[in-house]
């Protein structure tokens, strides 16, 4: 019943504020004979697949089996079949050349590899596959990371996690192609995770691989190929050596490349700067497609801005999980439970929200600082709601994320528009600042027969220092995700020396707080890339071209301004994104109808914000959601700022002046 009387409130508040106002399979087919591939060990192991052909008297075999031959090559050319590797062999006309060493590397342990021990091509010990050829058409596939990073920085040739790892990638990874094609398979050295990331750039890797695969390829080009169409194909750090291959080998060597099928680089991202920097290489864009890239890239849950949302989300997660481990929330709601009465404890963290969100510019650093205190607000007051609470505070951090000289939405739609923040900031306040007045109120009749009995305990004030920390961190204007971090490590001190855990238990609590966001990351990066195929196969444009069609009058012009920004912000899941898509187009439309950019900018921010703040995908509501331990849904229900805020903006459409 009161929250019924609160809307009717919320309805005659908001008629009064205005009354005087204006402002997008290839099949295929079986054909030769059962493929065989040569092991490590020299075993020829067959791929199991039934193929009618009158070479393979055996096809009939329908399961892999190990054979105790060992297969070699029918190349006219027989190559030393020595068992060790020994000094390199290399083909006439050899890729290999002797490149300065980058000064990176020689840093990197075992690099003296490369020269003290070659790798001898020449001999079978040293593929994990080298078949006699029976297809039409080969594969060279590179293997996935399998060296486990013990010792040093490169792997030996022969080291057995490598071979473990690549000779179950044979199985189950190019045996994709053994139907159709003849899968060679080199062994090569392989950098640890740590080192490849550190010195996996294209300077240094094109250094090292000059000496293992561009070994592997020259051989295999002179004695194995016999002028036959080829696949390119790897994963992971297969796919990293495989960049560095068609960028630099095949660039070199145009004769193969004009026989290459496809390039499958799976597990990296090829980039449109990548392709720039290479002519050479191409996309495929349709089935039939010759000398191509194959490839997926995260476009959308790649993007930086939802990986730096993930990444807040993350030190998030750990920073309210330390906190609660140590007492922090707890104490921290002792102390606003004292200071603030019962009546007022809905207006006082709205009010808090807002000024908090005002002071840093952002509404994800509002919440990060607030939302868990309101939780635990919410479980110490009689008929106390985690999802209403939070919501409270999620409504007042857009406040200020539409209003501060800070907020990049602010700063978004004033560079787009081409007015001053001051100017935006005068416009802004006169539709947003009825809106806080009328929330407050609401707020105010909601709590007034809140009660609760503050507990007799005293406050652990070292406790509340996180927060306190956090909040001052984050007015003086630090980034949110520095802000974090330094809140952990004091997390960390706390329970260090009060014995709430020790490095284990900390670990472990850190483990938790990352864990307990997992959906949160999931469903952030399932929503970035079903936006982003929506965005890149026209779906936006399509939206707008529609929009701005018919637009009649000014009144029209501001309304199709506000639409425009709010479907590029349901597009987008990002607010600022959304005003960045649309502010050209939003600045066009103005000049052509004359409208004032002051209003514009003021109209983009707060449609964006509107959308933003009522979305249960947003980064805001996920957040909030991931730290209340709540349903995003169950948060939408009482987002009562947002849409009073999207009302007002509404009525300043509808009733501006004339001369506006």
């Amino acid at each position: 019943m009161k929250k019924v009387i609160a809307l009717f409130l919320a309805m005659v508040l908001m008629f009064s504020a205005f009354a005087g106002c204006s402002s997008k399979k290839d099949d295929n087919k079986e054909q030769g004979s059962t493929q065989n591939w040569v092991t490590d060990s020299g075993d020829s192991v067959s791929n199991g697949s039934s193929q009618n052909s009158s070479t393979n008297p055996s096809s009939e075999d329908k399961t892999s089996s190990l054979q105790s031959n060992i297969t070699s090559s029918n190349q006219s050319s027989k190559p030393n079949s020595s068992s060790k590797p020994t000094t390199s062999s290399k083909p006439s006309g050899s890729t290999t050349t002797e490149l300065k060493m980058p000064e990176a590397l020689k840093t990197l342990k075992g690099i003296e590899k490369y020269k003290t021990d070659p790798v001898d091509y020449t001999v079978g010990e040293n593929w994990l596959s080298r078949p006699i050829p029976t297809r039409d058409v080969d594969v060279f596939f590179l293997y996935p990371t399998g060296y486990n990073g013990t010792g040093d920085d490169l792997s030996d040739l022969n080291d057995s996690s490598m071979q473990g790892l690549g000779n179950m990638s044979l199985m189950a990874q190019a045996s994709v192609f053994a139907r159709s094609c003849n899968i060679y398979m080199p062994k090569y050295r392989q950098f640890s995770i740590n080192a490849l990331l550190k010195y996996g750039n294209e300077e240094n890797l094109t250094y090292c691989a000059s000496f293992d695969l561009y070994s592997a390829l020259d051989y295999y080009f002179q004695y194995q190929n016999n002028g036959r169409p080829f696949i390119l194909a790897g994963h992971s750090q297969g796919s990293v050596w495989l960049s560095v291959i068609l960028q630099d080998y095949m660039k070199k060597h145009p004769e193969y490349l004009k026989r290459m099928v496809a390039a499958y680089v799976i597990g990296f991202s090829v980039t449109k700067d990548f392709l720039k920097r290479n002519p050479h290489l191409k996309f495929a864009t349709g089935a039939t497609d010759t000398g191509v890239i194959i490839s997926y890239n995260t476009e959308g849950a790649g993007n930086k801005n939802v990986l730096l949302m993930i990444w807040i989300f993350v030190l998030a997660g750990a920073f309210a999980a330390t906190a609660k481990e140590i007492g922090a929330i707890d104490a921290t709601v002792s102390l606003a439970l004292r200071i603030l009465p019962g009546n007022l404890i809905y207006a006082g963290l709205f009010l808090a929200s807002c000024f908090i969100s005002m002071s840093i510019g952002t509404s994800v650093g509002t919440i990060v600082a607030l939302v868990p205190v309101g939780a635990g607000i919410a479980q110490e007051i009689a008929g106390g709601d985690v999802a209403f609470i939070t919501a409270i505070i999620v409504g007042g951090s857009f406040f200020g994320d539409n209003l501060s000289f800070i907020s990049d939405t602010t700063i978004a739609a004033t560079r787009t528009q081409g007015c001053s923040m001051a100017d935006k900031f005068k416009a802004n306040i006169r539709i947003v600042l009825p809106a806080a007045v009328i929330v407050t109120a609401i707020y105010i009749f909601m709590g007034s027969d809140v009660s609760y009995t503050p507990s007799g305990t005293g406050i652990d004030w070292v406790k509340i220092i996180p927060y306190i920390l956090v909040i001052a961190f984050a007015l003086s204007g630090l980034d949110v995700s520095l802000v974090l971090t330094i809140g952990i490590i004091v997390n960390a001190v706390i329970g260090f020396a009060d014995g709430c855990f020790g490095w284990s238990g900390f670990m472990e609590s850190v483990g938790n707080g990352i864990s307990g966001m997992g959906d949160l990351i999931i469903v952030t990066m399932l929503a970035g890339g079903m936006l982003e195929l929506i965005r890149i196969n026209g779906g936006l444009d399509f939206i707008v071209e529609g929009m701005t069609r018919r637009i009649r009058g000014k009144r029209g012009a501001e309304f199709s301004n506000a639409g425009l920004v709010a479907l590029a912000n349901l597009c987008t899941a990002n607010n600022t994104i959304a005003i960045i898509t649309v502010g050209g187009i939003a600045s066009d439309i103005s000049k052509r109808f004359g409208l004032d950019p002051r209003r514009v900018a003021s109209i983009l921010d707060t449609f964006s914000c509107l959308i933003q703040g009522i979305i249960p995908y947003g980064a805001q509501i996920l957040l909030a959601a991931g730290l209340a331990g709540i349903s995003a849904f169950s948060i939408s229900t009482y987002l009562y700022y947002p849409i009073v805020m999207g009302f007002c903006a509404i009525m300043a459409i509808l009733i501006r002046r004339k001369n506006k």
